[in-house]
């Protein structure tokens, strides 16, 4: 049921045990007038969210829409690492129809449950689909993404930081190519992260793509990677504003 008399409210859905911990669906409603949210959790880390009626409820993916929806053109194949919630894929195909998709996720029981409890999403026979270890999956991809987007949740960390490796860097640099960009999304405020902990992530980064810039937001951030080639995206999107950005 509700927990009620606080500014918190929850409804669990449903639960399943993963080989990556407890996926749970839960409703919330934070704060008294706060919109509710249907929420995907995997491990205690938020891995998929929208509201009650089928818009986005991550701030990262809704400032990537809005970004992609400003250039006015489809970004061209797109590879989503931890897309499995099908949300903004959802989100991108109403606004791209002729999308190209591909989503690496980390279990069948995350897609089922989204597919059960999130709002219908009836192209999901469009989008291909692989399930296994995000890395591995990620190292056997082959050709161009222009737009690679990554949910951290989905991916091991150290901390609050994403435990990125140099060869992980340089497959994801290879799969976006020159006129490609990376989105890492869902990344924890900056003021919860530390700044020496962050600038040693970006600086790392930065040997892999021409482009970098960092994207905040009220409550958390999300890290931009772009090639030389890539088209540059407005540095104010909703909800966020770009407070690092560097070129090489």
């Amino acid at each position: 049921g509700w927990i009620m008399d606080t500014p918190f409210r929850m409804e669990l859905k449903e639960e399943v045990w993963t080989p990556r911990g407890l996926v749970r669906v839960e409703d919330r409603e934070e704060g008294r007038d706060g919109e509710a949210r249907r929420v995907i959790l995997e491990g205690g880390r938020l891995r998929g969210a929208e509201t009650l009626g089928g818009k986005g409820g991550r701030d990262w993916e809704n400032a990537v829409l809005a970004a992609l929806r400003g250039e006015a053109r489809n970004p061209g194949p797109v590879l989503f690492l931890g897309g499995g919630s099908g949300t903004l894929a959802r989100l991108l195909f109403d606004a791209f129809p002729t999308l190209q998709l591909l989503v690496l996720e980390g279990t069948d029981e995350l897609v089922s449950l989204a597919r059960r409890h999130f709002h219908p999403f009836d192209r999901w026979g469009e989008v291909q689909l692989e399930i296994g270890e995000p890395w591995a999956l990620l190292g056997g991809q082959q050709g161009i993404f222009p737009l690679v987007l990554v949910d951290l949740g989905a991916l091991p960390s150290l901390g609050d930081l994403p435990d990125i490796s140099r060869s992980r860097w340089a497959s994801l640099a290879g799969l976006a190519g020159p006129e490609g960009c990376v989105v890492l999304g869902g990344l924890a405020h900056p003021e919860a992260l530390g700044r020496l902990p962050l600038d040693a992530l970006l600086k790392e980064a930065r040997t892999h793509f021409s482009r970098t810039a960092l994207y905040q937001g009220e409550e958390g951030a999300f890290i931009l990677l772009s090639g030389p080639a890539a088209p540059f995206w407005s540095p104010v999107l909703p909800g966020f504003h770009a407070t690092t950005a560097t070129e090489e």
